[in-house]
């Protein structure tokens, strides 16, 4: 999970990264679980279906390694 601060990091607005998780959840790609604590703490995961994409993830990016892209 990712923590206060380590968004930073990322060439992303907490906008447009709250949006894509929101698509990723809406299309089954992820899931969200919401602790309802005070302050806010919610922490996404890969669904299975999410999971099943890794293998094809790692292929394309081994193939880009091999190509240098």
């Amino acid at each position: 999970p990712m923590r206060d601060g380590v968004i930073a990091d990322y060439d992303i607005t907490e906008k447009m990264l709250t949006q894509q998780l929101t698509h990723l959840v809406e299309d089954g790609w992820v899931q969200k679980k919401d602790y309802g604590e005070i302050p806010p703490r919610t922490e996404y995961s890969l669904t299975p279906l999410g999971r099943s994409f890794l293998s094809i993830l790692y292929q394309i990016y081994d193939w880009g390694q091999s190509n240098n892209i």
